[in-house]
């Protein structure tokens, strides 16, 4: 591996001295709580043989990309002297490896090496578990969020809101006429305008909102710190940007609901979730292609107005 970059931090001098010899780039730190601070990811902690608290070694193993210690060991007359100094004190407490004194550059080169290559190895596992989570939250399909992962979301978004007393919008948005146009068209055609309509709603929200595949045809946003004048307004962005899009000559129509909360009525996810998907039918029934609010978001709208 290239070692051009700085891949120890150590407190121990002669330790330092002897990686630089083993052509180991090196940082030499004043003290533990200076290392523990301010070590780069992707180094290994060397640390001098010395009572060492159990929240250093946690500190530097909780960092994102866990830091592996690697402890010189006080040699039998300091192991004799303090026994919280031995090896099998030192690896109970937290580190990684222990190496006695007297040091041997080859030998702890090796063992620095050793616990870069674990680290890679750790850094690998983290990579493809988030890979694994990533699969399992999105859609196979169109990249968003699935269903689960939205219901998991709302609930921890709708308790955040009642906690700030901040509004939480949440938009259900159906293909109109999804169904004819995919046997008409062929389901290749169909999977296209999933995609292209997931694409168009992820562009016209904002980084911190959440988009979901409902299931099928549906789709769902959720707007948190956002009330209904600003749900209204990413909702027509979307219905706007399906008026204008055109996928093979076949024109796209979306129907939208609208629900805000919490509120009295709207006093839970479900309720939050039920009340955009009754506007979403309701805007079905009304002849589709359009935008229609929840009655009691719009009722609440009306009551908190200057002009009501």
């Amino acid at each position: 591996m290239s070692t051009s970059r700085t891949v120890v931090a150590t407190t121990d001098s002669e330790a330092a001295r002897l990686l630089e010899r083993e052509g180991l780039p090196v940082r030499l730190f004043g003290s533990v709580t200076a290392l523990v601070d301010d070590a780069d990811p992707g180094q290994v902690a060397v640390l001098s043989a010395a009572p060492v608290s159990p929240e250093v070694f946690e500190r530097l193993h909780g960092r994102p990309v866990p830091i592996p210690v690697l402890v010189i060991g006080a040699g039998p007359a300091g192991e004799a002297d303090d026994p919280r100094l031995s090896p099998p004190a030192l690896l109970e407490s937290g580190a990684d490896a222990v190496v006695p004194r007297p040091l041997e550059s080859v030998s702890l080169r090796a063992w620095v090496m050793a616990l870069l290559r674990h680290r890679r190895r750790f850094e690998a596992l983290a990579d493809r578990q988030h890979e694994l989570e990533d699969l399992a939250r999105k859609d196979g399909l169109t990249g968003l969020f699935n269903y689960r992962w939205l219901k998991e979301r709302l609930s921890e978004e709708f308790r955040r809101a009642q906690r700030h007393g901040d509004p939480l919008s949440l938009l259900m948005i159906d293909l109109d006429e999804f169904k004819s146009l995919n046997d008409r068209m062929g389901h290749p055609f169909g999977d296209r305008v999933l995609r292209v309509v997931s694409e168009l709603i992820t562009r016209s929200v904002r980084e911190t909102d959440l988009c979901a595949r409902y299931g099928g045809e549906e789709f769902t946003v959720l707007l948190p710190r956002t009330g209904l004048n600003g749900a209204l307004t990413v909702a027509d962005r979307i219905w706007q940007g399906t008026l204008e899009a055109l996928i093979e000559g076949e024109k796209i129509g979306l129907s939208l609901g609208v629900s805000v909360g919490p509120t009295a009525q709207l006093r839970s996810p479900d309720l939050l979730l039920r009340a955009a998907d009754e506007a979403l039918y309701r805007a079905k029934r009304e002849g589709r292609n359009r935008i229609c609010i929840d009655p009691q978001t719009q009722l609440r709208a009306r009551e908190m107005s200057p002009l009501a």
